[in-house]
């Protein structure tokens, strides 16, 4: 009835009174509170498909562990559980998590058909407080002699793995980076990595790094047992880009 839609009526003349972040089957808009999906005309059809929303962070740190090994909050959801159609549209809202956000991906698909029909992919700009964080990253390293130089120059101190390239380009932060930790004992693996003799850490920038300044640095954290040797790179397919190996000594 009006008065049940008259929230969602303001909502859409809110949402809309800016552009959207995408344009697709539904238009989503975004701010700090909600992603907001509109289409308008729309059919009953439109909205049967279920939505997929992935919410990559800046800090991976505020992800749950069940959700940190993937790298993003997923947020998928029935259109029925999240929207409403109007007269005018079709609108869904979803509340976006108080942390701050890189990466939004969203669409929709399929299930019985395994099918993608639409997926938009939007990079969100860094806070001033996030780029001055990998910026001090940056600068407290780059004083230093990395242990790597390759395609990324690879910093490791007691903490941390840090993988920097400048000037980088989207394209050179797609492949898989590699991290591979050799302990000193290996009694310190987990139990499923004794036999390979290496804990894999291996990761995607989008979970541990950022672009910021034209300069790609990613950062991952090391385990607190002594350290033998490193290796570090990137895969695309299985197939090696670069690979290194770092004999280092870190005390535990």
């Amino acid at each position: 009835d009006a008065a049940t839609a008259a929230p969602y009526r303001a909502h859409y003349r809110a949402a809309t009174a800016q552009a959207p972040v995408a344009r697709a089957r539904f238009d989503v808009y975004l701010d700090e509170r909600a992603v907001t999906y509109v289409q308008e005309p729309c059919r009953l059809a439109d909205t049967q498909p279920r939505f997929f929303l992935h919410l990559t962070p800046v800090d991976p740190r505020r992800l749950p562990p069940p959700e940190r090994s993937a790298g993003f909050a997923n947020r998928d959801f029935a259109f029925y559980r999240r929207g409403v159609r109007l007269e005018e549209a079709c609108l869904a809202t979803v509340p976006l998590p108080a942390y701050a956000l890189k990466r939004i991906s969203t669409g929709q698909w399929l299930n019985a058909q395994n099918r993608i029909l639409w997926q938009e992919d939007i990079a969100l700009p860094l806070s001033p407080a996030a780029q001055q964080r990998y910026r001090a990253a940056y600068e407290a390293l780059a004083s230093t002699a990395p242990a790597v130089r390759s395609v990324f120059d690879v910093y490791v101190t007691a903490e941390a793995a840090t993988y920097v390239k400048t000037p980088c380009q989207a394209a050179d932060t797609a492949p898989k980076f590699v991290l591979h930790v050799f302990p000193v004992h290996t009694d310190n693996l987990p139990a499923a990595r004794r036999a390979h003799g290496f804990n894999n850490l291996d990761f995607q920038f989008d979970w541990q790094g950022a672009h910021f300044d034209g300069t790609c640095l990613a950062q991952a954290a090391l385990p607190a047992y002594a350290i033998q040797r490193l290796r570090v790179g990137q895969f695309r397919a299985d197939a090696p880009l670069w690979l290194e190996e770092i004999e280092i000594a870190l005390d535990s």
